[in-house]
């Protein structure tokens, strides 16, 4: 894993911890790290590993939102066309989803799943 996030009250210690990071990368292991380093308000929240990350926990990036249908109509027009069974199609789906439980997302997956679900009786026009 080569990202990070600090988190801190004080910029001026993020700042201190900043250097001596950076201190301990050079001289320690002869890395540097990547600019730009962001100093941020953490309400404002930021974007890391295809989360929003807040102080009150996480949520699903835009981004992650997207790759999420885009996904789950892949996966459905394979099993809809025969070219995966059931099996096939639960191992694909499932990791899909338990990668939205770690973020407030229950509405958004529960009618994203509803509306372009797998199981066509299911889904709402």
């Amino acid at each position: 894993m080569d990202d990070f996030v600090l988190f801190d009250q004080s910029r001026d210690k993020l700042r201190r911890e900043l250097r001596q990071i950076e201190e301990y990368l050079s001289e320690m292991l002869q890395l540097q790290l990547r600019q730009p380093i962001k100093l941020n308000r953490c309400r404002l929240g930021l974007t890391f590993l295809g989360y929003r990350v807040f102080p009150g926990g996480l949520r699903l990036s835009a981004q992650s939102k997207k790759r999420f249908i885009r996904k789950l109509k892949q996966y459905e027009e394979m099993y809809l066309l025969g070219i995966w069974d059931e099996e096939m199609l639960v191992r694909h789906v499932e990791p899909l989803i338990e990668f939205t439980r770690h973020a407030k997302a229950d509405g958004f997956r529960r009618a994203v799943l509803e509306r372009y679900g797998v199981c066509p009786e299911a889904r709402t026009a």
